[in-house]
């Protein structure tokens, strides 16, 4: 049985609990079994289709319904060959190789026995026991006419049962009592006998002796007559008489009833002969299948006969030779229907995937930039880390507010499909995309990366992605767009994405607070890891904001490359006896504009600054609204110089109305 961590344990045990009992309530039992099927096909859950259709046809085999057992039976093997489900998938195969037995489809029961033996072969716990599929296998070999097989598989069965199982007392019964039939038409009733014994003591174990009880009189009956000890077998056929009307659904019986009659005939035992030939006739009505007619009419024939009823005699022949006519025309079309069915059950199964895992799909990924959301990120990053020996990184937009504020959002929808397909390209196959909030990202790299390998890979997006803005929004596209990113190693052996993801942000965190437009790894709560490196930074820098040498305007930098640029400035001034001079502008509220307002004037207003400032200046964006500008060569005049023609140009703007600009600078030497 599946363990508790099966993700259809809930549902597998539904099943059973409606299903237990089934012959108390049947008609409620398969009322809530096709609920079950229709509910399983309108959420697309193939296990649901798949087991309702088991139970379905298990239901109606075992009461003795053959009407929609084969094609309950074919769409649940159909379905579970395409799924894990093992142990369903052993249940389904057992029960249309079952079907075929009763039907007289021999062949097609045994590869179905054949399919169910790969299944046990691998998956030893699956639903049916390797005794029980050899017990069937040997009645398929009886209801061929090979006895000697049959004893052989039985005898496998029964030494299984007693090794393995022996308080399966419901198995060990069916197997003792199918062999002491083996051993009857075979003419060894010490053996019969023996399997009757076993019979009896694994009927005195049971909870349930009615349906044992049944069994074990007809059985014992049988081989008594067989045996002609008559005294014998007319008590227990008396005995099996007084209870039989509540087992004519049962096709374990109705093969007893038959054996019974012809024996009873043949010493003719007119009268009792005539109750088992009633429990056929009721049998064959309930079944409806052509091969119970035949049984049926061949007692009745034989029957009439014996009792030199010539009208009736020729009748059941006619009517007998009529059948054998049917069956041999029906042989054909019931394998053409078994085929018909069967291609039916696969294309049904195919539908039924494809619709199970295009609703997987929408469940599990976001329709915008084609990523798992954050459902499909639950589902599909837990078992990622848990496996171990990977990066898990978490990715946020920088200044993407602005792009929706200032183009609209239909525009910062292009902007995360143009940064999904940047992502998309430097991942590879085996990596895990995922968005998880409006412009946050999670991405789990196969095997550990580097800090290089990330350092490259935040560079890159950020080269491609204001490249790749400039081009769909037009060159005056001006949003320091760009991606800052928190990254994790996955340990060997493995984590919880929970607390991984955690770490993680984290780190981002620590970047957006040093400027962002860059990365940081979690190394513990103290020690983060970033590029600090003043003559590496600078490069990257002038490469992820498109500086090429020609450009009249600042250069605009995250404030962690600020920083750098800052320490490198302190050396070079240093080294060359020269100053340089820091500036800090501050906007503030004026008149309480809303909130998108003033921040689309500190937008506009970081702006007028870069375009201000000349190509040897840098600028970063702060909180606050704070804007710090690096004024490298310079003396105080030179940076009053600045404050004044930023705060005169802005002035000019309709948009300083909505604020209040404060400014402020000194020396970076003193």
């Amino acid at each position: 049985m599946r363990m508790k961590n099966d993700p259809n344990f809930e549902r597998r045990k539904q099943f059973e609990e409606i299903t237990e009992n089934f012959n108390e309530h049947l008609p409620s039992v398969k009322k809530r079994l096709k609920a079950l099927l229709n509910e399983g096909i309108n959420q697309h859950d193939l296990f649901t289709i798949g087991a309702a259709s088991y139970w379905l046809g298990y239901v109606l085999f075992s009461t003795g319904e053959r009407k929609g057992v084969l094609s309950y039976a074919l769409k649940a093997t159909t379905l579970f060959a395409e799924t894990a489900e093992y142990d369903l998938a052993a249940r389904s195969y057992n029960l249309l190789a079952v079907y075929y037995i009763v039907t007289g489809s021999y062949l097609l029961a045994a590869d179905a026995f054949r399919k169910l033996a790969g299944i046990l072969k691998e998956h030893p716990d699956a639903g049916v026991k390797t005794a029980t599929l050899n017990c069937n296998i040997a009645e398929n070999y009886c209801r061929m006419g090979d006895q000697k097989k049959a004893i052989r598989y039985g005898e496998k069965s029964i030494k299984e049962v007693l090794k393995k199982t022996p308080d399966d007392y419901r198995l060990l019964f069916t197997v003792a009592g199918n062999m002491s039939e083996y051993y009857e038409r075979e003419g060894m009733y010490d053996k019969a006998l023996e399997s009757l014994s076993i019979m009896k003591d694994a009927m005195d174990k049971a909870d349930n002796k009615v349906d044992e009880l049944a069994r074990y009189f007809l059985r014992t009956a049988s081989v008594r007559y067989s045996m002609g000890d008559i005294p014998e077998g007319n008590i227990y056929a008396d005995i099996s008489l007084s209870g039989a009307e509540a087992k004519v659904s049962m096709h374990e019986y109705s093969k007893d009833y038959e054996r019974l009659a012809s024996d009873l005939i043949s010493r003719k035992d007119f009268d009792r002969a005539k109750a088992f030939i009633k429990l056929l006739e009721d049998y064959s009505k309930k079944t409806g299948m052509l091969s119970d007619r035949i049984s049926e009419y061949k007692i009745k024939y034989a029957y009439y006969d014996a009792v030199r009823d010539h009208v009736e005699t020729l009748r059941y022949a006619t009517m007998l030779n009529e059948c054998y006519e049917l069956r041999s025309a029906e042989n054909l079309s019931t394998q053409l229907e078994i085929q018909d069915k069967l291609f039916a059950a696969m294309d049904d199964a195919k539908r039924l995937i494809r619709q199970a895992q295009e609703s997987e799909k929408n469940l599990n990924v976001d329709a915008l930039t084609g990523f798992f959301n954050k459902a499909g990120a639950e589902k599909f990053l837990v078992p990622f880390c848990r496996k171990g020996n990977g990066t898990l990184m978490v990715l946020d937009l920088d200044n993407f507010k602005l792009i929706n504020d200032l183009y609209g959002h239909a525009r910062g929808d292009d902007a995360l499909v143009l940064f999904s397909k940047i992502l998309r390209k430097r991942c590879r196959s085996g990596d895990i995309i995922c968005r998880v909030g409006g412009d946050e990202f999670v991405v789990c790299l196969e095997n550990t990366a580097e800090e290089r390998v990330i350092a490259a890979f935040t560079e890159d997006i950020n080269l491609q992605m204001m490249d790749e803005c400039r081009k769909l929004i037009g060159e005056d596209f001006e949003v320091p767009i760009g991606v800052s990113v928190g990254a994790v190693h996955i340990p060997e052996k493995g984590g919880e994405y929970d607390v991984l993801f955690r770490k993680a942000d984290k780190a981002l965190y620590k970047v957006k607070q040093n400027g962002r437009h860059g990365y940081c790894f979690y190394y513990g709560e103290n020690e983060f890891s970033g590029v600090d490196d003043a003559a590496d930074s600078l490069s990257r820098m002038m490469a992820i904001f498109g500086e090429r040498g020609t450009a009249k305007e600042a250069i605009s930098v995250g404030t962690a490359d600020f920083s750098t640029l800052y320490r490198y400035a302190a050396r070079h001034s240093a080294v060359r006896g020269t100053d340089a001079y820091i500036v800090m502008f501050r906007l503030q509220k004026k008149d309480v504009p809303g909130d998108d307002e003033f921040a689309t004037a500190v937008y506009r207003f970081g702006n007028v600054l870069r375009k201000t400032l000349s190509n040897d200046n840098a600028m970063a964006f702060g909180r606050h609204s704070t804007f710090f500008v690096l004024l490298p060569d310079t003396d105080a005049a030179g940076a009053q110089c600045v404050t004044d023609r930023v705060a005169e140009i802005w002035e000019a703007t309709r948009d300083s109305g909505l604020t209040v600009l404060e400014s402020s600078f000194r020396s970076i030497l003193k």
